[in-house]
């Protein structure tokens, strides 16, 4: 078996040559928040921490915000979900009913 010559990157994944972005976003308070892209992506991963202690709703690719009752994904603490496969993701939508911080309760990274 040959070793491959290009060095494993941290951050590249779902066959991409490019690492993981985040997300432009910001902290949850009881509402939705959106969270963009500057460009597509061709993969998302939203992760919710394990200690977050709240459930996240999400709902992809959509002019209105997430709410308790309009999502297409949910996430308990620990959770994560990746994009549906075959579009591409500029903007989301996540509820939480509770508090959340960006970056250290859930995270929101896409692949090229």
């Amino acid at each position: 078996m040959g070793v491959s010559s290009t060095p494993r990157q941290p951050g590249y994944g779902y066959g991409t040559l490019a690492a993981s972005v985040a997300a432009s976003g910001g902290d949850l308070s009881a509402d939705a928040a959106t969270f963009t892209f500057t460009v597509p992506q061709a993969k998302v991963v939203i992760q919710n921490d394990s200690s977050s202690g709240v459930n996240l709703r999400i709902l992809w690719n959509v002019t209105t915000d997430a709410s308790a009752t309009a999502w297409d994904h949910e996430l308990q603490p620990g959770d994560y979900v990746a994009s549906p496969d075959g579009i591409l993701v500029r903007r989301l939508s996540i509820f939480c009913a509770g508090a959340a911080t960006y970056l250290t309760d859930f995270q929101v990274k896409g692949w090229v």
